[in-house]
Parts: C-alpha cells; sequence; structure tokens
C-alpha cells in the first residue's frame, strides 16, 4: 500500500468533509437563521479540521506497519506523540506562544 496515497486521500476526506459541514453552518445561519444547528455543524467542521493532521500520522503509522517499514512507523509514531504532547500541553496549561 503506498503511504502518499494514503495520506492524500485522508487529508482530501478531512477537507471536504469540514467544508461541507462549514459551508452548511453558513447557510443555515444566514439564509434560513437556524443559528443553534449552525453552531454544531462549525464546532464539528472545525473539529475535523482540527483532527486532521492527527489522522494522517495515524495512517501513515497504520500503513508503514503494514509495509514493515519499521523507519517510518517509528518516525511517524515521534511526531504523532509529539503533536499530541503539543496538543495537550495547550489543552491542559493553556501554553500558547508569544510574539
Amino acid at each position: 500500500m503506498d503511504v502518499n496515497r494514503v495520506a492524500y486521500w485522508v487529508l482530501f476526506i478531512g477537507m471536504i468533509l469540514s467544508e461541507i459541514l462549514l459551508i452548511s453552518s453558513l447557510i443555515l445561519s444566514t439564509l434560513l437563521n437556524l443559528k443553534s444547528l449552525a453552531i454544531i455543524l462549525a464546532f464539528f467542521g472545525v473539529g475535523i479540521l482540527i483532527a486532521t493532521p492527527y489522522t494522517r500520522v495515524l495512517a501513515i503509522s497504520l500503513v508503514s506497519f503494514m509495509n514493515r517499514d519499521h523507519k517510518l512507523l517509528l518516525i511517524s509514531l515521534f511526531v504523532f506523540v509529539t503533536m499530541m504532547v503539543s496538543l495537550i500541553s495547550g489543552l491542559v496549561f493553556n501554553i500558547v506562544p508569544h510574539g
């Protein structure tokens, strides 16, 4: 299985799903005046957009495991752990860059 193709499809599907949800939210908010449903759709759209890179790294880890590419597996797992530590430290400790 090709790692690049899997990464492409994960990014493509994540982008399309988040666009559909965000555009639906915009339409519901402006044209139909359904604010509460629009907020929920926007929340899920942004959530999918944020989760897409994490999903891509996990998919690359899975494909590299299936292909027995141990070097890529270690690198992708290191990247995933780094991303998770960054996410958790930002949420728990409210760490933001100053600049």
